[in-house]
């Protein structure tokens, strides 16, 4: 980039001062992967929607920003609307459980909580991307109907030094063209490294880009976080800004080439 002049800045790292990213739709990501998950979990088993006061739960991994909003979507099914038909109805509703690094790091108490888990979200940062949260060996323990929502989407490096794998052992990761993996399809072979194990499988819904998914309400975001960096870009230009400027000014400088270059 720099070779090619190209006043470069990364979106990830526009940060404020407290190195909270700026720009960024986590809630998007929640929403739209967890109304990916019960939408599935609806078309292939619609019997367990319709229980008068019944339950399907819902485990979260990880207590970030991403797992604090998957809490709140899965309370409410995905989506407002069919969160209000139970509300109506007295139908099925979720109970959302939540598990941080203690709780994952047991093997046996994992195992009681995946046994009853309708839904299985990963919503983690792991500080050890070259281990699985959850192995593949796990998976077996899920009920057969269940689904595997990947918020994380973490890649497969496994040339990186250390490796990176996924937080769940075996599942694919996917995209806006296609995000819903049931555990027949073919393309599970090809997406997932062959020494990587995959043999015990669910369904997988899993997006690379999961606020894409809407991309009007997507992009109205993006533009309102967007404009007081642009304005202030057009403004000032790249080549002045200060990290000891104000406030956006000093977001936008850490997110500039020379800021990562300096670090």
């Amino acid at each position: 980039l720099q070779e090619l002049g190209i006043r470069a800045v990364s979106l990830d790292s526009i940060t404020d001062d407290n190195n909270l990213r700026l720009v960024e739709n986590m809630r998007a990501v929640a929403w739209n992967g967890i109304d990916a998950a019960f939408t599935e979990l609806k078309h292939a088993h619609p019997g367990l929607f319709k229980r008068q006061e019944g339950t399907l739960q819902v485990l979260v991994l990880g207590t970030g920003t991403v797992g604090k909003h998957a809490m709140e979507a899965a309370t409410k099914m995905g989506s407002s609307d069919r969160y209000e038909q139970v509300l109506r109805e007295g139908t099925t509703c979720a109970l959302a459980l939540c598990a941080g690094r203690a709780v994952t790091a047991r093997r046996e108490l994992m195992k009681s909580l995946l046994r009853r888990a309708d839904i299985l979200v990963d919503a983690t940062r792991r500080r050890n991307p070259s281990v699985p949260l959850v192995p593949n060996d796990w998976i077996a323990w899920l009920p057969s109907h269940s689904i595997i929502a990947d918020l994380a989407v973490d890649p497969y490096l496994l040339s990186d030094t250390p490796p990176v794998v996924r937080g769940i052992e075996g599942i694919p990761q996917g995209n806006l063209d296609r995000y819903i993996f049931l555990p027949e399809d073919p393309e599970w072979d090809q997406l997932i490294p062959g020494n990587i194990p995959k043999t015990h499988r669910r369904t997988v819904v899993s997006c690379y880009s999961w606020p894409g998914i809407h991309p009007g309400a997507c992009m109205e975001h993006y533009g309102r976080q967007l404009r007081p960096f642009m304005e202030l870009l057009v403004k000032k230009g790249y080549d002045a800004l200060s990290p000891d400027g104000g406030y956006f000014e000093r977001a936008l400088s850490r997110g500039t080439l020379r800021a990562w270059i300096s670090r």
